[in-house]
């Protein structure tokens, strides 16, 4: 499940039981249990309220349907996929760089009548109800992936990586390596508050294990125990800076590790 598109989102609400004000249905959630998610979103940044009284704020960067589905997972509602998907600006974009909008409408039309969609957005996510024949399906662009081993260098962290996708093993990458020094790299690295100091993975690994999450590439998964709650995966543009990239799934990680796990247990 992907949570880029208003229309998924609607519809994975309506099948676990929440219904939306008539005039804001992504603003005010209410679920048969009682319980009311309050979304605001505001100058382009976006939050949760929770029924226990806390609240997670995201930075303008991350679309407000993240933390909608956030929300859901923290209530215990769904176990869903949540993907961001950026541009070369680092901003998030409503679909992935393999569904453009002129595909769209005519992946619609086709499954329309079976999933009584007839009204916009147009997404390709309207191809879940048949064989995918509405469009040739494209190349894989290898926009998801997970590490599959990593190990520490003078210049940084090596990861191999392999696609969600198509299962390709994608070449190895080296990030960050401007806070790397190899007779510091063995040291044990404390959580670090300086931004400058952000996108040194060792410090932002440490952050995030300390607030119940793990890094996996450019993937986050929040767990309560063995049971995973939510997996958020980032497809950046390929000319994104991998600093930039670091700095948005930080701003990800933080809010979800603190925020989230206060407020579900």
């Amino acid at each position: 499940m992907t949570w880029n598109s208003r229309l998924a989102v609607v519809e994975a609400l309506e099948r676990a039981g929440w219904t939306g004000d008539t005039e804001r249905p992504l603003e005010i959630l209410r679920h048969p249990t009682g319980a009311v998610w309050a979304v605001a979103n505001d100058l382009g940044d976006c939050g949760v309220t929770t029924p226990g009284g806390g609240s997670v704020d995201l930075p303008g960067d991350v679309a407000d349907l993240v933390v909608i589905a956030a929300a859901l997972a923290a209530s215990g509602q769904l176990v869903p996929e949540v993907t961001v998907v950026c541009d070369a600006e680092g901003h998030a974009v409503p679909h992935t760089a393999a569904c453009p909008a002129g595909v769209q409408v005519g992946e619609y039309l086709c499954c329309g009548a079976e999933l009584g969609r007839v009204s916009a957005p147009f997404t390709c996510e309207r191809r879940i109800g048949h064989d995918d024949q509405c469009s040739p399906t494209p190349d894989c662009r290898h926009e998801s992936w997970d590490v599959t081993g990593e190990y520490r260098s003078p210049a940084g962290w090596v990861k191999s990586r392999r696609c969600n996708d198509c299962a390709a093993e994608l070449p190895a990458i080296t990030e960050p390596g401007s806070h790397f020094h190899a007779e510091t790299a063995d040291e044990p690295v404390a959580a670090v508050e300086d931004p400058d100091a952000a996108a040194d993975p060792a410090a932002w690994a440490a952050q995030l294990d300390a607030d119940g999450l793990q890094p996996d590439g450019h993937s986050l998964t929040w767990a309560a125990g063995e049971q995973p709650i939510v997996r958020v995966h980032f497809a950046f543009h390929k000319d994104m800076h991998d600093e930039a990239r670091g700095y948005l799934v930080q701003a990800v990680g933080e809010a979800l590790g603190r925020e989230m796990t206060a407020a579900a247990f």
